[in-house]
């Protein structure tokens, strides 16, 4: 399973977390997490990927430059859920469920970069991982 922004945050939801509705409005939020009306370029920040995750694995770097285009975030993380990736300014970028073979939420948007290192690498472990089950 792999979620990509809305797609992170309903598999966060469907494990019974929750969600910040409005990052703009959290003042531990510095940085832009989303394109602002009639803006053509989307924001990009990095994250910092724990070490010893799946996601780290996969991606063999502990940091990297994503695009953000999101104005919601998890909150709490849902049941068997940990937090893997965080922004700057600590705002939840990744989670996976350890204990399935493959359960990773991004909130960025590697879709929207695809010659990025840390997409080719995130969606090639996506489609082994498909053609394994």
């Amino acid at each position: 399973m792999l979620g990509i922004c809305y797609g992170c945050q309903l598999l966060n939801v469907w494990r019974g977390g929750s969600l910040y509705q409005h990052l703009p409005d959290l003042e531990h939020v510095q940085l832009r997490h989303q394109r602002r009306q009639r803006e053509e370029s989307v924001p990009r920040h990095f994250v910092r990927i724990e070490p010893h995750s799946k996601l780290a694995q996969i991606l063999g770097m502990e940091q990297t430059e994503v695009v953000s285009a999101h104005h919601q975030a998890i909150r709490e993380p849902g049941k068997n859920l940990k937090v893997v990736a965080c922004s700057p300014d600590s705002v939840v970028e990744a989670v996976e469920d350890p204990s399935l073979p493959f359960f990773i939420g991004v909130q960025w948007h590697p879709e929207r970069d695809p010659d990025a290192p840390a997409t080719r690498a995130l969606f090639r472990a996506f489609v082994r991982a498909c053609l394994e089950e």
